[in-house]
């Protein structure tokens, strides 16, 4: 069961850009093709502070790229998990 949102909303929603909205859309999409198993395993992580920053400083290794790739990749995760419980 998909539920259609309107992409152009989350965009707006994340002041116009295109990677946080790309990691909402991606949460948003998950739950809905998620097994309940798979849905209730991770929420539980995404409760779990530890495990989320150590979760974040391995996102921040792969964006080192950036300026501040630990902000990136905790906006990154915050944005996915928001799209992931609405």
């Amino acid at each position: 069961h998909f539920v259609f949102i309107n992409p152009a909303a989350a965009f707006v929603d994340n002041d116009f850009n295109a990677e946080l909205t790309g990691a909402w859309l991606l949460g948003h999409d998950a739950v809905s093709q998620l097994m309940t198993k798979t849905k209730d395993s991770l929420r539980s992580l995404f409760r779990d502070r530890k495990l989320m920053n150590v979760l974040t400083l391995h996102m921040a290794t792969d964006l080192r790229m950036y300026e501040d790739a630990q902000k990136l990749a905790k906006d990154l995760l915050d944005q996915y998990v928001k799209g992931f419980s609405q």
